[in-house]
């Protein structure tokens, strides 16, 4: 035990704080009063430990705010009291070998019993004719606690991406640095090959060095972007697919990335370029047509004609377009035949009608 240990000790003029490089004092006076001042502005922590009693000699302010306790508590406990139960044995042999420059990160406790993580890093001085270690504590808890929330959030992003159906990717700088198995099987690349290749190494030459020149943008964040948009790939056999994809930066790891997600389009795509052939070549049949064709709706009203309807009545596109097909081409002493037949051809699609020529 350190005796009187409601008294301050007296540091020695002598100490060196760590970073400091003092000019010359002309008296103890003023080198006291400046290692107090030094000492209590530091923000963390820092207690000076006899090595031989394991008890503290001297604390700044930091430490009273950060452990709760006062200066006579604290010189009259050891640097054990503030560790966990199971973790004393370690320390102690801790304070005993060190030499100094060491740094270590350990749970701490504090007056009211709550749970700090902290980082020590320690130093052998000389303090009033003892050795002593000099202690700055740096409570790292928030940024334990941020770590552990983002490796919790990654886990959790790693379950949902490893079942999801869509293909999931991340790169950082200029290579993946995660695929899931969606994005395997769409590139026909195994995961490990994926890992080796930069980002726009998969994608068609046609869109390459767009896609790598947004890639790279988009971490540095400093222009909008578009996050969505069609991207065209080659596969590892070769063969083209198109992908619905979207991009975004996200924090992954603790460090800036960017997420990928794609869904393949390249059926629907198809099957589009299959309904506009199929629509043109109807389009064809419908205009060349040796029949005048009139399509009608319901009531009978004109939607649109071919051109053989023109040369056969002489009306154009604008005088028939709205127009009742009955109005226009149907004869007086026919009219109630062909409203019949309207209203049998929308309910049977099949009808005919005596037509008249224009004059």
């Amino acid at each position: 035990m350190v005796s009187n240990p409601g008294r301050r000790s007296q540091p020695d003029p002598h100490v060196a704080i760590p970073g400091s490089n003092p000019a010359p004092l002309r008296t103890q006076r003023e080198a006291e009063l400046l290692y107090h001042a030094l000492f209590n502005q530091i923000a963390d922590a820092v207690f000076v430990i006899d090595r031989q009693t394991r008890h503290f000699v001297d604390c700044n302010e930091a430490a009273l705010r950060q452990y709760g306790y006062s200066r006579d508590e604290f010189l009259s406990m050891s640097p054990l009291d503030l560790h966990l139960p199971e973790d004393r044995n370690f320390v102690e042999k801790r304070i005993a070998e060190t030499r100094g420059g060491v740094s270590r990160v350990y749970t701490h406790c504090t007056r009211t019993g709550a749970s700090l993580c902290v980082e020590v890093n320690s130093s052998v001085v000389n303090y009033n004719g003892r050795e002593c270690l000099l202690s700055v504590v740096h409570d790292i808890s928030a940024r334990m606690q941020a770590e552990q929330a983002s490796r919790e959030s990654e886990a959790q992003f790693r379950a949902m991406a490893e079942t999801a159906a869509a293909s999931i990717a991340i790169y950082r700088d200029d290579r993946f640095i995660y695929v899931n198995p969606a994005c395997e099987a769409l590139t026909g690349y195994a995961r490990q090959e994926l890992l080796q290749m930069k980002f726009w190494d998969i994608v068609h030459p046609d869109m390459r060095e767009l896609v790598r020149q947004r890639g790279k943008e988009r971490q540095k964040g400093k222009i909008p972007l578009p996050m969505r948009y069609e991207l065209k790939i080659f596969r590892k056999e070769g063969d083209v697919r198109w992908l619905d994809f979207t991009a975004d930066a996200i924090e992954f790891g603790g460090s800036k990335a960017v997420l990928l997600t794609g869904f393949d389009t390249t059926e629907r795509r198809q099957a589009e370029e299959n309904v506009q052939v199929q629509k043109a070549y109807l389009e064809q049949l419908f205009e060349s047509a040796p029949e005048g064709i009139a399509v009608i709706d319901a009531e009978g009203k004109i939607l649109r004609i071919n051109r053989e309807f023109t040369c056969m009545f002489g009306y154009t596109a604008a005088d028939t377009t709205g127009k009742m097909i009955y109005e226009l081409v149907v004869p007086a002493e026919k009219m109630q035949e062909a409203l019949g037949l309207i209203k049998r051809a929308t309910e049977t699609n099949c009808a005919v009608c005596h037509l008249s020529r224009r004059e």
